[in-house]
C-alpha cells in the first residue's frame, strides 16, 4: 500500500523515493494491466459499502466516471463478508488501450488486502471472492 508508481528520471533510472518501499527478498508480482481506473470498495463502520479511487473516498459528486454509481447498485448485504479487507479492482472507462464495447463499465477484480494483518490476500481467495460475487476477475 505504501508503494508509489515508479517513475524513471530523464536519464532512465529509477528514482529511489518511488522505490524505497520495496525490499531486497521482497515477492513482487506483475500482472497485465487493464486499462482503466484503479477502484476498490470497503465496509465502513455501519456496513455500508464505500467506493474508493486510487486516491480518494468517492461520492455523488465524485464518481470516478461511474464507479461510484456502480457500487450503490450493489446489495451491501451480500458483500458483509468483506469485512475487514479491501478489495480491488479496474474500473474499465475509455482511455488510451481501446477495448470491445461490452467490456466497458465494468470492474475487473485484481487483489484483497486485508487491513488489520496488513497482507495481500492469496489470488485463490480473490478469484472466489470474486465468483461469489457475480464480479469479473482478472488472473494474475
Amino acid at each position: 500500500m505504501d508503494i508509489s508508481r515508479i517513475k524513471e528520471n530523464e536519464g532512465s533510472e529509477l528514482i529511489m523515493s518511488n522505490i524505497g518501499a520495496f525490499q531486497p527478498g521482497d515477492i513482487i508480482q506483475i500482472s497485465e494491466k487493464v486499462d482503466g481506473a484503479n477502484a476498490s470498495i470497503a465496509l465502513d463502520d455501519n456496513g455500508s459499502l464505500v467506493a474508493y479511487s486510487r486516491k480518494n473516498e468517492l461520492n455523488y459528486q465524485n464518481t470516478l466516471r461511474g464507479f461510484w454509481n456502480y457500487v450503490q447498485t450493489l446489495d451491501k448485504e451480500k458483500f458483509q463478508d468483506l469485512g475487514k479487507y479491501v478489495c480491488f479492482g479496474e474500473w474499465l472507462v475509455s482511455h488510451t488501450v481501446k477495448y470491445n464495447a461490452d467490456a466497458y463499465n465494468k470492474w475487473y477484480v485484481y487483489d484483497m488486502y486485508d487491513t488489520e494483518t496488513e497482507e495481500w490476500l492469496p489470488q485463490s481467495i480473490v478469484k472466489e471472492f470474486a465468483e461469489v460475487h457475480g464480479l469479473e476477475y482478472i488472473h494474475v
